[in-house]
């Protein structure tokens, strides 16, 4: 069975909710909130893959619903996607400042809006399969280091022997008979082993 991306969508109006959900129905699986908390309570236990949110809302505006989501651990990496009638500058710029990542005006058109849900949805996966890379990357980077750790403890004995011959050997090589620097030859070669 194909997995479906959760959407989650926040909208007081039911015909807003009805069209979204119908456009968007036959290619996700859809969460509806009717109001600014129910849609913090669905996303924290549900944790949708994206949230299509409404600004302005009776019980809460759109952009608490944000600040609120952002708050949580759990909550704050869902991309958000403000989808709204409030076309001014200032408006679309506090979306963004408060968290969203995209913003769609009413009435939205199909096509414009499948292609931004599907552009954030594909980011997110991104950002995810990055984030798991780099935990697997320290996860091996912190064994290479404990490897190399029991590898530099293991070598210091054996080096520690060899480099005490050596040093005898060259501070007393005229000391020594044919047989002895055989026989300290041989250790030598027996320690490098």
């Amino acid at each position: 069975m194909e997995h479906k991306d959760v959407i989650l969508i926040v909208d007081d109006q039911p015909k807003n909710l009805q069209l979204a959900a119908t456009v968007l129905n036959p290619y996700y699986k859809l969460l509806i909130a009717s109001n600014g908390q129910n849609a913090i309570n669905i996303a924290k236990e549900k944790l949708p893959d994206l949230i299509l949110l409404d600004i302005m809302m009776l019980d809460m505006s759109g952009y608490e619903v944000c600040e609120e989501l952002k708050k949580y651990e759990k909550t704050k990496e869902i991309p958000i996607i403000f989808l709204t009638a409030k076309t001014e500058e200032a408006d679309i710029v506090k979306g963004f400042e408060m968290g969203g990542v995209d913003y769609i005006t009413k009435p939205f058109k199909a096509k414009e809006m499948f292609v931004r849900i599907k552009n954030q949805l594909e980011l997110k996966r991104s950002k995810e399969t990055i984030n798991k890379q780099n935990q697997e990357l320290l996860l091996l980077n912190t064994e290479k280091d404990k490897f190399f750790s029991i590898i530099a403890h293991d070598l210091k004995s054996p080096f520690t022997g060899f480099l005490s011959l050596t040093q005898m050997l060259a501070e007393e090589l005229e000391d020594f008979s044919p047989e002895e620097l055989k026989s300290t030859v041989i250790r030598m070669k027996n320690s490098a082993d």
